[in-house]
């Protein structure tokens, strides 16, 4: 018995926007974030609760927050996710050749 499995994928790929669009946590109002929770009555809302709704409704309360008191910023460059600094580069660089130029002639001294 031979059994046969046919598929199509169909891929595309729209427009890819250079724009994108983040909060700017450097500038937020973080004093009225905390006027504003401080205000709300936790035993309140918390009571009779399971831990679950707690949860739901503490990440609302704190979404909620985040979308009135920090900016939205448009960071025109995406940047290159690059974990490794110049400087850390260089110097990784800088020890390959050393070890090469040990390896090479193995002595102590500088040639």
């Amino acid at each position: 018995m031979i059994s046969c499995t046919e598929w199509e994928v169909i891929l595309k790929m729209g427009e890819i926007d250079s724009k994108l669009t983040k909060r700017n946590f450097w500038k937020g109002d973080y004093n009225k974030m905390i006027k504003n929770l401080q205000a709300v009555n936790w035993k309140e809302q918390f009571n009779g609760k399971s831990v679950e709704d707690m949860w739901i409704y503490l990440k609302s309360e704190l979404l909620k927050q985040i979308e009135e008191h920090i900016p939205l910023k448009v960071d025109r460059k995406p940047r290159k996710k690059d974990y490794i600094s110049r400087a850390t580069k260089k110097h990784t660089k800088k020890r390959s050749k050393a070890w090469k130029r040990y390896i090479q002639f193995r002595s102590g001294k500088k040639l």
